[in-house]
């Protein structure tokens, strides 16, 4: 495995580094619990104009609040389920957590751990697992699953300020 920084040109541009650590939360389960891990580069990434760094939450335990206007990004399968050349993003809202439990009910657990964003006919997809959820310049979630429709009006993220304990803990590592 590889990162690439500074591209927004799917498997082109930017600056490429291999990955010396991947530390997965010790909860980590792909659907129901903690879906985070740290992941180092071999080398760091030259910030500039097109690689910037994003922020923790301020706070340990913030929960983004609902109605807040966050974006997602990512390179999960488009409308017509093709896999996008460009970076994709799409602009979506905070969830308000007992909704989001009650949509996903009959599906899977939404647990302290996770929230919930979206908007009518936006969401992530197939292939946007892991991807950033983001207000400005902090990282407030990250993409974890979601309804099979691409369009549902929520998906669920892990959220950042829940676990930016963990996250912080892991760096110092």
């Amino acid at each position: 495995m590889s990162l690439r920084a500074g591209s927004t040109v799917g498997e082109s541009g930017g600056v490429v580094s291999g990955i010396s650590t991947v530390i997965y939360h010790e909860n980590y389960d792909s659907i129901t619990l903690d879906d985070i891990a740290v992941v180092q580069p071999s080398e760091p990434f030259p910030m500039g104009p097109n690689i910037q760094i994003v922020n923790l939450p301020s706070k340990f335990g913030y929960e983004a609040p609902s109605g807040l206007p966050v974006t997602v990004v990512g390179w999960g399968l488009d409308g017509d389920g093709n896999r996008p050349e460009q970076l994709q993003k799409v602009d979506l809202s905070v969830g308000k957590t007992s909704i989001c439990k009650d949509i996903f009910a009959d599906y899977n657990p939404v647990t302290e751990s996770m929230m919930c964003a979206g908007a009518i006919n936006k969401s992530p997809c197939n292939g946007d697992s892991g991807s950033p959820l983001v207000f400005g310049s902090v990282q407030v979630g990250i993409a974890s699953w979601w309804d099979e429709n691409c369009e549902y009006p929520q998906a669920v993220y892990t959220s950042v300020g829940f676990l930016r304990l963990w996250i912080q803990n892991k760096i110092r590592d």
